[in-house]
């Protein structure tokens, strides 16, 4: 778990570094990274509070925007798997 941490953490920071927003392809690639260590509720639950806690209160707008995409993307593929299995 420490290390999902560390991986996620430095991502963001390369995220926040570039001064843009994250693309799709990006927080696919984040996605993807995340889910190697983390289950996806673990997952889910992180993003929805680092965006409630950190994004939803930043000024920085990229990371505003990169928090909400990635929650959004499991928020998204959780209630998809509900409908569809």
């Amino acid at each position: 778990m420490i290390k999902s941490g560390q991986t996620y953490v430095k991502t963001l920071t390369i995220i926040k570094e570039a001064g843009m927003p994250t693309s799709k392809i990006e927080a696919d690639n984040i996605k993807k990274i995340i889910d190697e260590y983390l289950t996806k509720d673990k997952a889910k639950e992180i993003t929805k509070r680092l965006d409630e806690e950190i994004g939803q209160k930043t000024k920085n707008s990229s990371l505003r925007e990169s928090l909400s995409m990635l929650r959004k993307l499991y928020e998204t593929n959780l209630r998809l798997k509900k409908i569809n299995g």
